[in-house]
């Protein structure tokens, strides 16, 4: 026994050191083949314009490292073009206290192809993906975040049935956000899990392999 623990901990150092820098997972999916995309098309995302928000929970503390936004491929040329990622608390099912802003660059964007709408004609759907430092949402709580171009219409998609089936629109500066009945944002968020996570997710399988091992020993044992 004392072998395989020294083993494991061999094991755990080894992984650790090999995982990759981009080991991403996503916390929250609002993306394509998660529901029908609002057949009213792509809605107009720009600061000062107009911008588009929506709610988050999570059972657990998370750290929120990326934004993944979905629109079309028409207003996605985004070169040369910055960007504002947005966290608030929740005040009574609407944006409350900021707490967070990151102003980042696109750090990729692919072309994901045709995708159904609630209309049953399909849009093409672009991803852009914006990566920043840690924003740590705690669990229980509820947050408002945001997405949105500084100086250029980004444009967003909306999607129905992963949420709650609403988010919430920022107008033109002067007028107050108003709660929008037109599916949930379509984005995701990304979070890079610790690594000693990532390395004991991947030692579970030999462990329980181990254990059951040892198990079926102990049964042979008990018997004979």
């Amino acid at each position: 026994m004392k072998s395989f623990a020294v083993a494991v901990c061999v094991l755990l150092l080894i992984i650790w050191s090999r995982l990759p820098a981009s080991a991403e997972l996503i916390v929250l999916n609002y993306g394509p083949g998660t529901g029908l995309i609002n057949g009213e098309g792509w809605w107009d995302n720009q600061l000062e314009f107009q911008s588009m928000a929506d709610s988050v929970l999570f059972g657990t503390d998370t750290p929120i490292t990326g934004y993944n936004l979905f629109t079309s491929p028409d207003p996605a040329s985004t070169a040369g073009t910055s960007f504002r990622v947005s966290f608030w608390n929740d005040n009574n099912g609407r944006p409350g206290t900021l707490l967070a802003e990151r102003d980042v660059a696109p750090q990729s964007e692919q072309y994901l192809g045709k995708w159904t709408t609630s209309y049953g004609f399909s849009f093409d759907v672009e991803q852009v993906n914006f990566r920043f430092d840690p924003v740590i949402l705690s669990g229980g709580t509820r947050y408002w975040v945001r997405a949105t171009s500084i100086g250029f219409d980004i444009g967003q998609y909306a999607i129905y049935s992963p949420g709650d089936g609403q988010f919430m629109v920022y107008p033109t500066p002067g007028y107050p956000p108003f709660n929008s009945p037109n599916g949930d944002l379509m984005f995701q968020l990304v979070t890079v899990p610790e690594p000693c996570v990532l390395a004991f997710g991947a030692l579970a399988v030999p462990l329980v392999a181990h254990n059951a091992r040892l198990f079926r020993r102990r049964v042979k044992f008990s018997i004979d």
